[in-house]
């Protein structure tokens, strides 16, 4: 089946149609129970964290209510035993007491308590009777012999006597709690006290524990403590039974002191007597300045819940707290749990819509093929009818159901209608086809483009066909005229073409002898430029000459000044000889030989005066001479300036002479080529004149085949062979 099938196209317009329905619907489903799915987790969270918070209060009250109760039964036993110690210094009761029988009372109290670790009292020196000299080194007594009995269990739960230690040390242990904090404590505070966690040896056992401590003050003087020791390993056991039950062992729940030393924490026993920064890091100094400040307080962060409650223990001033750590995943197990179930059921019932819609889908799909059967038929029909109609078969029409008429039937009904208004056009072309152009179309509507444009061909076929048989009569006419025309033209061009020979010989013999004087002239042109450059060349050796003389009278000048410039100076050596002699004379014969000497220097003097003067007269006749010459030589040179003046304005003649001679054999040429172009075109005109003459005949021939074709027409105004008896 191929695509372009209307059924199929329809099938698969429908089946998309569904099967975008149905996705619509289905992601619709799984958007809203997407939604409803996110608005249960976020509801489930904050309800979940909500009752977190309560439970995180609630359970770390009840903790520390415990613990507080198990440390303040210790509490009360101490706070017991001070109160009847005090007794001992108190005048007003004045009690009478041994050593031996506080022993035995303090027996007593480890005995009847099963959770204290030991009890003792410890006083200051010689406080309680006066007689530590006396005890140094007794059973239960260290070597200062103060009163520090204490009194511990041991492993088969009996009592045993042991003197206290390090109850004066400052040193601190490790965890930076003073050794001696059980007693140092209550003696600089003189209040009841509970110290840090630590360890303690305990019949030769380390065990880590706590001291429930109360001063033994009366007057405002200190005189003692008296103690409870409880071991830490009772709360570890609250806060593991605690984790467990509400927490399914995955908090970390920490028992810390007002320090922030761990006391006791859920499944990291090895970090009791550490501090909680080990856990928390920066976060442990904001839960210790908390427990301090006796706050509650719980945080929701990012991945857990932290709370951290105070508990108060009797008339301390340093509430221990409790730290509660829990990782968000168990608070919300609960709620995750909800979601994922209700995922699944939404997961479940997308499946199952998916299912069903795709049942849908297919059982639609059946239902739309046998619909679009129906519907393609008729549709088959109509598109084998146009098929026909398109190969010019408008012979058929379809069939139609008398009842029950749908769209489909209409198009039918119009379709056969179409055929038949086909027809009746096909059958008025095949009229005009015939020549026969008197019948008329009938125009369905406005629309009837077909139908118009058959009313005009007629009307303009009736038009060209009358306008052509007068066209015809013209034509025939014109031939004629042509034919006579194209006669006369051709003799016309006989005798224009005879006289053009005659004049192209006479330009023939012409241009000949202005050839002959362009040439003369252009030789005489070219002997002329040879004498007009000997000219120059003869003017230019006179400039030079004319710059020779001129030289020459110039040195002449200088030789004349020099020359009178020796005459002068042999006229003062004559003068200089003259006074020589005369000094000489008048000097005798000292003078005698100056004399001889300044005659001879005038003899020179006179023969340089001499032949000066002979120089000077040969160089001014040789000056005159020069100026003689210098003067010829000028008037040769305006000579021969003028014979080139005279011989350039030749030169320029015989240039214009042979110019002007090339121009007229150019336009001779030109005139013998324009003759050469009318004789051609002349015997053109003839040979088109006797064509002419020819298609005339042609043409003659040719309207007498249109006249015979337009015979066959028949037109509405007039008949085409009237038309052409009349023309």
């Amino acid at each position: 089946m191929k695509f372009n099938s209307l059924k199929l196209k329809l099938i698969v317009i429908f089946g998309l149609c569904i099967f975008l329905t149905s996705i619509t619907i289905l992601m619709y489903g799984w958007i809203s129970n997407q939604k409803l799915q996110r608005f249960i987790l976020n509801s489930s969270t904050e309800i979940a964290i909500n009752n977190a918070k309560q439970l995180f209060m609630s359970s770390a009250e009840s903790c520390g209510f415990v613990i507080k109760a198990e440390l303040e039964v210790a509490l009360d036993s101490a706070r017991t035993l001070a109160h009847v110690l005090s007794g001992i210094k108190d005048k007003n009761i004045n009690l009478k007491i041994d050593r031996d029988r506080v022993i035995g009372l303090l027996k007593s109290v480890i005995e009847k308590n099963e959770t204290f670790v030991g009890a003792y009292t410890c006083w200051e020196p010689n406080a309680f009777d006066g007689l530590d000299d006396i005890y140094t080194q007794a059973t239960g007594h260290d070597k200062t012999g103060r009163f520090i009995p204490y009194i511990g269990l041991g492993e088969d739960r009996k009592a045993k006597l042991e003197p206290l230690t390090d109850y004066e040390n400052s040193h601190k242990y490790d965890n930076g709690v003073r050794k001696g904090d059980y007693y140092l404590s209550p003696k600089e505070s003189k209040v009841e006290c509970i110290s840090d966690p630590y360890p303690y040896l305990i019949q030769g056992k380390e065990v880590w524990m706590t001291s429930m401590t109360v001063p033994i003050v009366v007057d405002n003087i200190f005189y003692g403590i008296a103690g409870i020791d409880m071991e830490l390993k009772f709360i570890q056991s609250i806060i593991d039974k605690l984790n467990k039950d509400f927490f399914s062992n995955g908090a970390m729940i920490a028992i810390v002191s007002n320090s922030g030393i761990i006391s006791s924490i859920t499944n990291k026993p090895l970090l009791i007597g550490k501090h909680i920064k080990e856990i928390l890091g920066e976060e442990s100094e904001k839960h210790i300045k908390i427990i301090k400040d006796a706050k509650k307080h719980i945080e929701v962060g990012d991945k857990n819940i932290c709370s951290s409650i105070p508990i108060y223990i009797g008339k301390t001033k340093t509430p221990w707290g409790v730290i509660i750590d829990v990782p968000k995943e168990i608070i919300l197990s609960n709620a995750k749990n909800q979601v994922n179930e209700l995922e699944k059921t939404s997961k479940k019932n997308i499946l199952n819509q998916l299912i069903i819609g795709i049942v849908i889908s297919i059982i639609s799909l059946i239902v739309i093929g046998f619909l679009s059967v129906d519907i393609t038929k008729p549709i088959k029909r109509v598109l084998e009818f146009a098929k026909n109609l398109k190969k010019g078969d408008i012979s058929n029409r379809l069939q139609v159901r008398k009842r029950f008429l749908d769209d489909i039937d209409e198009m039918i009904l119009a379709l056969n209608e179409m055929a038949d208004a086909i027809e009746m056009k096909v059958k008025f072309a095949y009229l005009i086809s015939n020549g026969d152009l008197t019948e008329s179309v009938d125009v369905l509507s406005e629309k009837d483009t077909l139908g118009r444009s058959l009313e005009t061909m007629v009307l303009n076929f009736n038009d060209i066909v009358s306008k052509l048989s007068q066209v015809a009569s013209q034509v025939d006419l014109g031939s004629n005229q042509i034919l006579s025309s194209s006669s006369s033209l051709s003799e016309a061009g006989t005798e224009q073409a005879s006289s053009l020979e005659e004049i192209t010989a006479s330009i023939t013999q012409i241009n000949s002898q202005v050839n002959n004087n362009a040439e003369n002239a252009e030789q005489a042109n070219r002997l002329v430029m040879v004498a007009h450059n000997i000219a120059q060349d003869g003017l230019k050796q006179m400039q030079d000459m004319i710059k020779a003389m001129s030289v020459t009278k110039e040195v002449s000048r200088e030789i004349a000044k020099i020359v009178k410039t020796i005459d002068e100076i042999a006229f003062q050596i004559n003068l200089l000889s003259l006074n020589a002699a005369i000094e000489a004379a008048r000097a005798g014969r000292h003078g005698k030989g100056f004399a001889v000497v300044a005659a001879e220097v005038r003899n020179l003097a006179y023969r340089s005066a001499s032949a000066v003067q002979s120089t000077t007269q040969l160089i001014e006749n040789a000056v005159k001479a020069i100026m003689d010459g210098d003067k010829q030589a000028s008037d040769s040179y305006k000579a021969f300036e003028n014979i080139c003046q005279h011989v350039t304005k030749i030169k320029d003649g015989i240039s214009q002479i042979a110019t002007s001679s090339k121009e007229q054999a150019l336009g001779i040429a030109q005139i013998s080529q324009a003759l050469n172009q009318v004789d051609s075109t002349t015997q053109q005109n003839s040979a088109n004149a006797e064509q002419t003459s020819a298609a005339a005949h042609e043409l003659s021939a040719q309207v007498k085949i249109v006249r015979t074709l337009l015979s066959h027409f028949k037109t509405k105004q007039t008949s085409i062979p009237h038309l052409i008896s009349s023309t």
